[in-house]
């Protein structure tokens, strides 16, 4: 929720946190689209995930991946998938262990 955002995560943001905004076209579009505005006012990179054709959010982000438009219900399905890529690939870039990740429980590695 927008709402979350306002007061300790603000402190937090400069050019050096990147920001992901999940954009549904739900009650909360509104408020998360000026929250992506604000964010970009304190220099951090904003990516959005969000329906493609909306013009409105390519103001307020720096990127922007777009997805299929669908029924607001389902949209956390389609926007899992890119987020779990995004994921996938951020940590590809950066060379992490993908598929043995730091602090897993030995509960889960071993059968």
């Amino acid at each position: 929720m927008p709402g979350e955002l306002k007061h300790g995560p603000f402190a937090l943001l400069d050019q050096n946190t990147p920001v992901v905004a999940i954009i549904s076209n739900d009650a909360t579009r509104d408020a998360l689209i000026t929250n992506m505005k604000e964010i970009k006012a304190r220099k951090s990179p904003v990516f959005a995930i969000d329906p493609e054709g909306d013009d409105e959010v390519k103001d307020a982000a720096d990127f922007v991946i777009p997805v299929p438009q669908t029924d607001p219900m389902f949209s956390t399905v389609v926007n899992s998938v890119v987020v779990q890529l995004l994921a996938y690939y951020a940590a590809k870039k950066r060379n992490c262990p993908i598929d043995f990740p730091r602090n897993l429980a030995k509960s889960i590695t071993v059968e």
